[in-house]
């Protein structure tokens, strides 16, 4: 039907947009709800909890529009306490995302402290473990780092953490490890059997995967049973190898240099009992490692004709090893380094955790006995 302009109705339908097109648009700019800025300035006026929820908005908005660094800085700043038990967990999440993101593990640690009073959902409980424990074991404190990490794969049962739960417990000195010997839980049991295993080896590799086939037929349903740790897989290339002539690099001055000392006599007692045995031994040659120049140490050892290395033993030049593509010999470092992970080809790290504990290498003799055939 067709309405006339002139009909009542088409008056008042002429009247209402006449009227809208003659509205202005208001002077007045409202900040759009996700603007951060105006979130922070609004906390500065706010009551401790409405502050509070206010800040956690602007750190997630800031998270997801890019700009970590300051969300980092805004969430840690947070205080939790004025916070709901579920908005707690939602900034632990983000803290510790951020934390791992931005290379700040304490921030992750702050996080962590959140399954000290809360009990979240299994997934986020068993990704704030997570992301704990390789933190705690980025800032140097293996047992709380094991403790965490063994703590989420008995909830999990997950086999890919084999590798960092073993970097945790190899670092650990004995004194520590009794710590975790109170556990109710079986597996972490079988962990510290596993460790005992590997740190009480008289160093002949053969013998020690013997024991650990045992240890497995004992815990067959293990994860590390089910696919062993990567480091100790690596020790089964030193089996076959008949290594004649070994660089040990040492320390002769500074803070390990009474620990280098027993382990050289310790060596020097060892390779001395093999000769007079009838064994042949493998020649040893010590080279002072205090200077820390690792390409001028091994240009020495391969000089010298060394086939193989055993040390070092400060954990700073373990560290910078293991962030290597590969090492120029095959190497028996006597210390676990502070790298996530080690990715050098042909460098080992076999029961020793820490300098105090260096002194285990006097007993078993080092790699002499390690590097005999079978």
């Amino acid at each position: 039907m067709k309405i006339s302009s002139r009909g009542p109705l088409a008056a008042a339908l002429l009247a209402l947009l006449l009227a809208g097109c003659g509205m202005q648009p208001s002077m007045t700019q409202r900040q759009p709800a996700d603007d951060p800025d105006q979130l922070l300035q609004e906390a500065n006026q706010q009551a401790p909890a409405a502050a509070a929820r206010s800040r956690l908005e602007a750190a997630d908005i800031l998270a997801r529009q890019g700009r970590a660094p300051q969300a980092l800085e805004i969430a840690k700043n947070i205080d939790d306490g004025q916070l709901s038990a579920e908005q707690r967990r939602r900034w632990a999440l983000l803290l510790s995302e951020l934390g791992e993101s931005q290379n700040d593990p304490h921030a992750v640690v702050q996080a962590g402290q959140l399954l000290k009073s809360d009990t979240p959902p299994r997934e986020q409980a068993n990704l704030l473990l997570e992301r704990l424990g390789r933190a705690l074991g980025e800032l140097d404190k293996p047992l709380p780092a094991a403790a965490a990490l063994l703590r989420l794969q008995a909830a999990n049962d997950s086999e890919d953490l084999n590798d960092p739960i073993w970097a945790q417990l190899s670092r650990l000195p004995a004194g520590s490890l009794s710590k975790l010997r109170g556990s109710q839980e079986a597996d972490t049991r079988a962990w510290l059997a596993l460790t005992d295993l590997v740190r009480d080896g008289s160093g002949d590799i053969e013998r020690l995967f013997q024991q650990i086939d045992d240890w497995r037929a004992q815990h067959p349903d293990h994860p590390a049973a089910r696919r062993l740790p990567s480091k100790i897989l690596a020790l089964r290339d030193l089996r076959g190898r008949e290594i004649r002539h070994i660089a040990v690099f040492l320390p002769e001055s500074g803070p390990l240099a009474n620990v280098a000392e027993a382990i050289e006599q310790g060596m020097r007692t060892h390779h001395l009992n093999e000769v007079n045995d009838g064994a042949s031994g493998a020649r040893l040659s010590f080279i002072d490692s205090s200077g820390g120049d690792l390409d001028a140490l091994y240009r020495e050892a391969r000089n010298r004709g060394a086939q193989a290395v055993i040390g070092p033993l400060d954990k700073d030049l373990v560290s910078r090893l293991e962030q290597r593509d590969q090492v120029p010999l095959p190497t028996l470092a006597l210390n676990y380094g502070t790298a996530e992970r080690n990715q050098a080809e042909n460098l080992f790290q076999y029961g020793l955790s820490a300098e105090n504990e260096a002194r285990q290498v006097a007993r078993r003799g080092g790699w002499t006995a390690c590097a005999a055939p079978p």
